[in-house]
């Protein structure tokens, strides 16, 4: 978020507070947290350190309360950095059939174990994914949030007056998802957020919760979806020693449909579904072969060639195209374990050849969870399989509470799978099997 955006929200909430009886109470809440990870192959490098400190505070008001959360990161793995992030920041007014939440605030409607589908309405912070927990990584949205209640049921409207972005990691980090190696430099364009107010958006959810078996979410929304697409445009095509190629973060509005459900089909089991469809969602294309290009990376005079075919375009060499994202899955406990499985489809309709991305993208997802000893130590386990890629990503992590509020994690992530083509249309684990790490974490929560 812009800085100038967090002067107008402090702004706000001083104004506010400066009309406050002086008896209104804060409180704080929070914890302090050391994370360190070690590469697995290689050279055993530091893949991530930080420490972070991860503060809420809360206010009672006279019609509601004031609600804030930040993280103050200190990465240390590279070189001595802080980084300050509000994830929420938002007065909450309460009424009697009404629930009003205004400023910066994290918006989940989502029930998948690892992917994003009806969990559209915030930003990701994609810069170390893996070494965070997926709540972690969710980034604030600037909105304006009512929420009506009619018994069980709800009907909630977003109004969101800022253009939502994630954050990418740098183009020389060891997660960008990018990584196409050869003679060809490479150059990020970040997104230029556009001002309040300039690009509006909004969405319309509908809950049920009448029936006692069934949980059900339908959702309507103009929005922009939270993963950006990259576009593409070469430089200095007449210098092929010296050929650079500029990657453009690139964002797009669209009507978005949502359905997220759970039924209970006995007194242990459930099952899970969540479907979107985005009637825009950008896709990289090319006009020439796919090999061709990708030959361009070992042979800088082929190079020289194909990209000259590779006219500059307005788009950038993104196109829109209608796109699904479904899941359906089971969840249960047997013997003190609980059970996750999940299995998804992306799907591109109207579909072109020419895309990077493949028509059908089926995923599988299980997790694991058991604790033990009074619940003082938690086991967990999340694994995911692309069929497509033959890619894999294996989690585990073990956190054991010494004493009340102080806990020890270690664990490990591995990521392998079939190499895949350099200019791949989907995310693959196996581009990331040297990040594969061992980590601790050290939380005290106060």
């Amino acid at each position: 978020m812009k800085k100038k955006t967090t002067r107008l929200l402090l702004s706000f909430i001083c104004i506010l507070f400066a009309h406050q009886p002086i008896t209104a109470q804060f409180v704080i809440d929070g914890n302090v947290q050391n994370f360190n990870a070690i590469q697995t192959y290689s050279n055993h490098e530091l893949v991530s350190a930080r420490n972070r400190v991860n503060i809420l505070l809360n206010r009672s008001l006279r019609f509601g309360e004031f609600v804030s959360e930040f993280h103050l990161y200190n990465n240390y793995s590279d070189s001595f950095e802080f980084d300050l992030l509000f994830r929420e920041l938002f007065i909450n007014i309460f009424t009697t059939n009404y629930d009003v939440k205004i400023g910066l605030q994290r918006l989940r409607t989502g029930r998948s174990n690892t992917g994003f589908i009806t969990d559209i309405y915030s930003g990701i912070d994609f810069r170390e994914f893996l070494t965070k927990e997926p709540n972690e990584i969710e980034l604030g949205t600037l909105a304006i949030n009512i929420r009506r209640y009619f018994n069980q049921n709800s009907i909630q409207l977003i109004i969101n007056p800022l253009q939502n972005r994630s954050r990418l990691p740098e183009i020389d980090s060891r997660w960008f998802p990018v990584q196409i190696g050869g003679p060809i430099a490479l150059n990020l364009i970040n997104y230029d957020q556009k001002r309040l107010f300039s690009q509006l958006s909004g969405a319309l959810r509908y809950s049920n919760r009448s029936i006692p078996e069934l949980d059900l979410d339908l959702n309507v929304s103009y929005w922009t979806y939270p993963t950006p697409s990259l576009g593409f445009r070469f430089k200095n095509r007449t210098d092929p020693q010296n050929l650079e190629l500029d990657l453009f973060e690139t964002y797009e509005q669209s009507l978005m449909l949502g359905l997220s459900a759970q039924y209970q089909l006995s007194s242990s089991w459930f099952l899970t579904t969540e479907t979107l469809f985005v009637k825009n969602r950008l896709f990289t294309f090319t006009t020439v072969p796919q090999d061709q290009l990708e030959n361009t990376l070992t042979n800088p005079e082929l190079a020289f060639q194909v990209i000259n075919q590779l006219e500059d375009r307005n788009d950038n060499y993104l196109t829109k195209k209608p796109w699904v994202h479904t899941m359906a899955g089971l969840q249960s406990e047997i013997y003190g374990i609980t059970f996750s499985g999940q299995l998804y489809l992306e799907w591109i309709l109207n579909y072109d050849q020419n895309l990077f991305s493949q028509q059908f993208f089926p995923y599988a997802t299980i997790l694991l969870s058991r604790s033990l000893n009074r619940e003082r130590l938690q086991l967990s386990t999340l694994n995911r399989y692309n069929f497509a890629g033959k890619d894999w990503l294996f989690q585990f992590q073990s956190t054991y509470e010494i004493s009340d509020g102080f806990e020890v994690s270690m664990g490990i992530n591995l990521m392998n799978g079939n190499d895949v083509e350099p200019f791949y249309g989907h995310f693959s684990f196996s581009q990331y099997r040297n990040n594969s790490f061992i980590f601790s974490r050290i939380t005290y929560y106060f």
